[in-house]
């Protein structure tokens, strides 16, 4: 793929979103391929002739163009150098804020932020929205339109027109709601729109719009360039070396079209920014590491458990070989853009503002006597009242979904999950889901039917590698609509994710109903594989009592392995976090936890009050066998079109409706492999509980139901009762459930239960789900990354000062002249009129600039841009004689070395 001068490369046919889920390639791979598109982007916007050009800067132009009369609109073209458009006048109080998104719909993204633009500060901002796709007239898109300041539909204007207007409005801060996803106009942001521009949400990755510093070994022409001297992170930097730092990065503008990417160190380690300086070259963790088994009949039923141990921990994944993070040069960095780092997850979210859960008269009738004084708290007595409340509600609504959703399932039965799109399921994560099912005989697996044709494939595959008895125990159900999928959640006792690209939106809905994930970051340096670990680790803390209550106390807790590499990130250092049990560092440890979150899982009756223990007693328990050594009996055989490939049968016709369903196959103490019917429960006598007592049970010819795949309670009747399990609520009225004394639940002991509980009830304090939180963060990463713009833009209008002074240009008026004593007059010409004048010995938010270096540079004039009015956009339009000053290239020039301080960004945590 080599270059042509003046034209961008070529385009690689792997597009920047196909690199989430291909398995093999390396950081610099990963980086290339969205750098092409970056170039294709700005070279787009540069042969367009709408646009102006990026202005020449006016020490090169003097070269050609010696002491010549210049017309006033061009010599303020070069004087505000490297911009193509006027800039913004200084915020008046108002930082203007745009937000460009084809996704204010019903989407994902308006489902994540459809309160963050009511949520700013409005004594700060102003908030606008550019929506590139026409409304569909949900409450996700009414809800936007009501709560932004300015909302505009551009989905039918130019890539011009959204552009002037931008401009018009005098935006400071642009985001990129779309990144490289269908719909997005990224041509927007490489016309240099706004000032600042940055990206997040929208796509988990770089957006490859930058030089970098790649000296050697990259095997593409044109890519090697003299390496700087790197300095370490530690060393003081010199005013000289901020100057430096400052005009370098003026210098770039005309190629690196966004700024920043919203991010955390979790998601994105601070070493794989292009240009960063770090302390000391990488040290391979992986070194040492040299067997990896990847022969499937190591893991077969006939080996051992303690075989299965040691291949487990033999099966360290190994990283893609990236080769080492260096000092010197960027060769196996991914991200061209700056960071900015917010406290907690990047991951902004609604649930707690648009998701509230409704009152249901079925949970509030069996809760009637959970007040204060009659609750039965048992091993939850660590609670306070009203969390108890909270948390015996939650049990009887995951308790009634369980049993609308799967009537079929006995209540203890291990449920694992997975929301994602099946495109993210790659074949050694399945075949790692298989294995649990294998080690855990009391579990399902259930995925969706996202999209429908994945679902015989992988049920043809699973029924290949484990046979009838696994295969059997995968469910699938259809996608259910947002409020409902956010609820249904619950249902799941764990939540297994994809290594390869994470579950990102689905991972939040998951927790926030309180589901405990299993996370794989696979890749370091791939930010779609590491966004579930970001949103695990800012769940929050265990308490003490939540300790206290565990078995095994803190021993326990000691037992979890940070699944990371902490990097430097302080913060998972904390023993107490959440986190620490849901992310893992390899695919055997990813196993092991999930089937530990399984195995361990325990229920028995709980008395929904304490007059309920007083009063009477339930039934026997109704436990499945849970220890590792029981093998349920072979299943019966199933129709051929059911698991295997090739069936010409339709859904609802012929052999395939009348298959027998797959929620036949679970079995307890006592049942036959032909037979499933729900446990018969008589009622206590009266004289009390006899714990030798046994539960009788009766047995019909199993049925198909095809109700329960839809989520729809079959009626129990003599036909179809063989596909109604046995009630977890005591006395059992079925439903609605009403005079209920007793439920049977996981015990709040255990490991899991506690996991579950404690995510539950952080979610209403958790930095996950505190949106006005991350709106303020998000509001200090604004005001920090103008406050940084304003001191680069300063020192590079400086340069353009002086350059221009040194060259002797004249025109018919000379603006901006740098001599003192006509910055004197033109301060006391225009005294009073400080909202259009930016100070640069003027207090900010976070100082004033005091370096020697500012002395030096910033004190010789004021920023006094042009404003954003009809007549300036037109000064820039590309009918004027300077329009191509520069000709579009479209290839970011090779970087020398690396920066001398960091250019990220980080935000404070102000709860």
């Amino acid at each position: 793929m080599g270059r042509r001068a003046g034209k961008p490369r070529t385009v690689p046919t792997v597009l920047p979103f196909h690199t989430f889920t291909y398995a093999g390639l390396t950081a610099w791979h990963v980086r290339e391929i969205c750098r092409r598109n970056g170039e294709r982007v700005l070279w787009n916007v540069g042969v367009g002739d709408w646009f102006p050009g990026f202005p020449e800067r006016p020490g090169r132009a003097l070269q050609r163009r010696p002491r010549r009369s210049l017309p006033t609109h061009e010599l303020d073209r070069l004087l505000r150098y490297p911009y193509p458009y006027p800039l913004p006048p200084p915020p008046a109080p108002h930082i203007h804020i745009g937000y460009l998104s084809s996704d204010f719909n019903n989407h994902p993204l308006a489902h994540l932020m459809q309160s963050v633009f009511g949520l700013h500060d409005r004594t700060r901002f102003k908030v606008y929205c550019y929506s590139l796709s026409p409304s569909d007239a949900s409450p996700y898109r009414a809800k936007i339109e009501r709560e932004a300041d300015v909302f505009l539909d551009v989905g039918g204007w130019s890539v011009q027109q959204i552009v002037e207007r931008v401009v018009a409005d005098g935006v400071h801060v642009l985001c990129n709601l779309n990144g490289y996803t269908k719909g997005g106009r990224n041509e927007v942001f490489a016309a240099r729109a706004a000032p600042v521009q940055m990206q997040f949400m929208g796509f988990a990755g770089t957006m490859g719009s930058g030089s970098v510093c790649d000296p050697v070994g990259n095997g593409d022409a044109g890519e090697r360039g003299e390496t700087g001297q790197p300095r370490k992170a530690a060393d003081v930097i010199t005013p000289r070396q901020e100057l430096v730092d400052s005009l370098t990065t003026m210098d770039a503008v005309p190629h690196t079209w966004l700024d920043y990417l919203l991010t955390d160190e979790i998601a994105t380690p601070r070493k794989f920014v292009c240009g960063e300086p770090i302390e000391s070259d990488e040290v391979p963790w992986w070194e040492g590491i040299t067997k990896r088994v990847t022969d499937d009949s190591t893991t077969s039923s006939s080996t051992t458990e303690e075989e299965r141990t040691l291949t487990r921990k033999s099966m360290q994944t190994l990283p893609v070989d990236r080769g080492p993070v260096v000092r010197r040069d960027d060769r196996n960095r991914v991200y061209t853009e700056a960071c900015v780092y917010m406290p907690w997850s990047y991951f902004v979210n609604d649930h707690r503002w648009g998701f509230r859960e409704e009152g249901d008269a079925v949970v509030e009738e069996v809760c009637a006597e959970f007040t204060e004084g009659t609750m039965d708290a048992g091993e939850d007595g660590d609670l306070t009242s009203e969390e108890l409340g909270l948390w015996r509600q939650e049990q009887v609504r995951r308790l009634k979904m369980r049993r609308e959703m799967f009537p079929w399932m006995s209540e203890d039965t291990v449920v694992y999950a997975n929301f994602n799109q099946l495109y993210k399921l790659d074949p050694e994560i399945y075949k790692t889901w298989l294995r649990i099912l294998d080690r855990v005989p009391n579990a399902i697996l259930w995925l969706l039917r996202f999209p429908p044709p994945g679902e015989q494939h992988l049920l043809a595959l699973a029924h290949k590698l484990y046979g009838p008895h696994v295969a059997s125990r995968v469910v699938f159900t259809d996608v259910a609509p947002k409020h409902l999928h956010i609820h249904r959640g619950r249902i799941a006792d764990v939540f297994l994710d994809t290594p390869e690209c994470n579950a990102h939106t689905t991972a939040a809905d998951i927790l926030f109903s309180g589901t405990p994930v299993v996370t794989y970051p696979r890749y370091d340096f791939k930010m779609c594989s590491r966004v579930c670990a970001s949103v695990s680790y800012a769940t929050g803390s265990w308490t003490p009592g939540d300790i206290k209550g565990i078995k095994g106390g803190v021993s326990a807790l000691e037992e979890a392995r940070a699944g990371i590499l902490l990097e430097g990130v302080d913060r998972l250092k904390d023993p107490m976090l959440l986190g620490h049990w849901m992310v893992v560092k390899s695919y055997g440890e990813y196993e092991d936890v999930a089937v530990r979150l399984g195995r361990e899982m325990k229920w028995e009756w709980m008395p929904v009050s304490s007059r309920g223990r007083q009063t009477t007693q339930p039934p026997g328990v109704l436990n499945s066998p849970l220890y590792a050594g029981y093998k349920p009996p072979p299943p019966p055989k199933q129709p051929q079109s059911y698991f295997q490939p090739g069936s010409t049968s339709s859904r609802g016709q012929g052999e395939q409706q009348q298959r027998t369903p797959p929620r036949q196959m679970y079995y307890t103490h006592g049942r036959t492999p032909s037979s499933f019917s729900p446990m018969v429960i008589s009622p206590p006598a009266a004289s009390g509980y006899d714990p030798s007592a046994t539960i009788t049970s009766t047995y019909t010819t199993p049925t198909t139901d095809l109700n329960a795949h839809n989520g729809s309670s079959p009626t129990p009747t003599k036909n179809n009762m063989a596909t109604i399990a046995a009630s977890p609520f005591y006395p059992t009225r079925d439903p609605p459930y009403t005079h209920t004394t007793h439920i049977f639940t996981p015990v709040s002991s255990t490991l899991p239960t506690r996991l579950r509980r404690r995510i539950f009830l952080n979610r209403e304090t958790c930095p996950l789900f505190d949106t006005p939180r991350w709106v303020r963060g998000l509001e200090d990463a604004c005001v920090q990354a103008l406050d940084k713009w304003e001191r680069d833009f300063r020192r590079v209008q400086a340069r353009n000062r002086e350059e221009v002074r040194r060259g002797g240009w004249v025109g018919p008026r000379t603006p901006f002249d740098v001599d003192a004593s006509t910055d004197a007059r033109e301060d006391e010409a225009e005294e009073g009129d400080e909202t259009e004048v930016y100070d640069a010995t003027a207090e900010t938010g976070y100082g004033s600039a005091t370096s020697a270096v500012d002395a030096m540079t910033l004190n010789t004039g004021k920023w006094r841009p042009a404003h954003s009015t009809p007549a300036a956009i037109a000064a820039a339009s590309p009918h004027t004689e300077s329009r191509r000053l520069v000709e579009p290239g479209g290839i970011a020039p090779q970087r020398r070395g690396m920066w001398n301080a960091s250019r990220c960004l980080w935000v404070r945590d102000e709860e």
